[in-house]
């Protein structure tokens, strides 16, 4: 049989070690870099879903740089 620890005893022994993991806008300001991280690496198939060519894009972005 495995000696591995389940997922349960991982995360809360986690959260005894750093309770900031908790804290909602830690969380919130992970899931944006995160998506932010995603979309840097996939902007082909999210132009497409929104139905926008990339000369649309393009326009777009000269407006607003980053």
């Amino acid at each position: 049989m495995c000696s591995g620890r389940n997922w349960r005893e991982v995360k809360a022994e986690a959260h005894r070690l750093y309770p900031e993991l908790a804290n909602p806008q830690r969380q919130a300001a992970a899931d944006a870099q995160l998506d932010a991280y995603v979309a840097d690496h996939r902007p082909e198939d999210l132009r497409e879903s929104v139905g926008k060519t990339q000369s649309e894009v393009d326009v777009e972005r000269s407006c607003f740089p980053v």
